[in-house]
């Protein structure tokens, strides 16, 4: 069979003349792809303190929290998601990055933030007791009540977007999103009216609306800490608090549940077991757990051992005096002698990262051929019919 013709480049040529004339005159400032994949890509990710969380989150014990996406953490009270934002905003001070830290339920400590680790000088916190121009407001239910309401919330956080400049190194921080009140709902209870608001889940939905696309743009990590309450139906659900604006913005949602960790009689600890209910890079419905120590803080690699026996990456075995261990390519480790140093040799040695990673990721899906090439095939196998 005579081989077929090159095709020739002038359409392709012209196409691209006409397309870059229409962008340039109609469309200023558009840019393909590949010349902003910078901005797209993620640079840099935020430790939870939790290796088996960072799996959970990213398919990688070693990073988190994306730098330029909006997480959530959403659970039932004291289940550790005020405690794991801190984690997460003390390494990215530590990266060189900026807080500015929304705090709707005015209980933030300085001294709770130093114990962290944190350096406070990092950390900014908002007065909405002022308009943009530095005036003081002097609105009824700011005199009243001085509650911090969505409409602030709005009108702060998009100026302050539209006024950074990209790669800023600024984090924005919410504790708590669903603990915020419309201005309606404050009126009405100013003024002694007992009427149902339904103007805070509308007001939420439209702060992510105006904020979410700029922050991305201009690479503005938004950690969003959330409730969660019973719904009484038919069947007994979970809601996030809130409406679901902030379900739709987050790139991430993970759930928190906890329960004690004791000794003897006394609770020395929790046991947290998070889920993913959202996520671009891990599967969704995945669940892990770690431990959270009263006088030791975050147990970094708990919940390792429980992940390499369920995909069986590792055996569970006893090793006598030294209790329960793991094997592993042959080899055996007991528990209690795996110091963070020793986990972290032992999960270079067995490649424990990347393989649990298969697990977690999404795989990668079967690239479709050129359109061309297809036709291209179908045409030469009707020629040689």
């Amino acid at each position: 069979m005579a081989g077929r013709p090159k095709k020739s480049n002038v359409v392709n040529t012209k196409q691209n003349d006409m397309l870059n004339e229409l962008l340039n005159n109609v469309l200023k400032g558009t840019k393909a792809l590949s010349e902003i994949k910078k901005e797209c890509s993620i640079l840099e990710w935020f430790d939870t303190g939790s290796a088996s969380l960072n799996m959970l989150i990213y398919g990688d014990m070693f990073k988190g929290i994306p730098d330029n996406r909006c997480f959530q953490l959403v659970g039932d009270p004291s289940s550790s998601k005020s405690y794991l934002t801190k984690k997460a905003m003390k390494d990215a001070i530590s990266k060189g990055w900026k807080i500015l830290y929304i705090d709707t339920e005015g209980d933030i400590e300085p001294e709770e933030l130093e114990n962290a680790g944190l350096d406070i000088s990092s950390v900014y916190i908002i007065d909405f007791s002022k308009d943009e121009t530095g005036e003081k407001k002097k609105k009824k239910e700011d005199d009243v009540t001085g509650m911090l309401t969505t409409k602030k919330v709005i009108n702060k956080i998009v100026a302050f977007i539209g006024a950074c400049k990209p790669d800023s190194k600024i984090m924005i921080v919410v504790d708590s999103i669903g603990n915020l009140a419309s201005s309606k709902e404050v009126t009405t209870a100013v003024e002694g009216k007992d009427t149902q608001d339904m103007s805070r889940a509308k007001d939420l939905k439209a702060l992510f609306r105006m904020i979410l696309n700029p922050a991305y743009r201009k690479r503005i990590p938004i950690l969003l800490i959330n409730h969660q309450y019973e719904s009484i139906g038919l069947f007994t659900t979970k809601k996030v608090g809130g409406g679901m604006g902030s379900q739709f913005a987050s790139s991430f949602i993970i759930e928190l549940y906890k329960s004690q960790i004791k000794k003897g009689e006394e609770v020395i600890g929790i046991t947290v077991t998070a889920k993913n209910k959202k996520n671009r890079f891990v599967q969704e419905y995945k669940t892990i757990t770690f431990d959270i120590l009263f006088n030791g803080g975050i147990s970094r690699f708990s919940g390792i051992p429980e992940l390499m026996f369920q995909y069986n990456i590792a055996d569970k075995v006893n090793m006598g005096s030294k209790g329960t261990a793991f094997e592993i390519d042959g080899e055996k480790y007991a528990l209690k002698e795996m110091t963070d140093d020793k986990w972290l040799e032992v999960i270079k040695k067995h490649n424990i990262n990347e393989r649990l990673s298969t697990h977690f990721k999404y795989s990668n899906q079967k690239q479709l051929k050129n359109i061309y090439e297809e036709i291209e095939e179908i045409a030469e196998e009707n020629n040689e019919v």
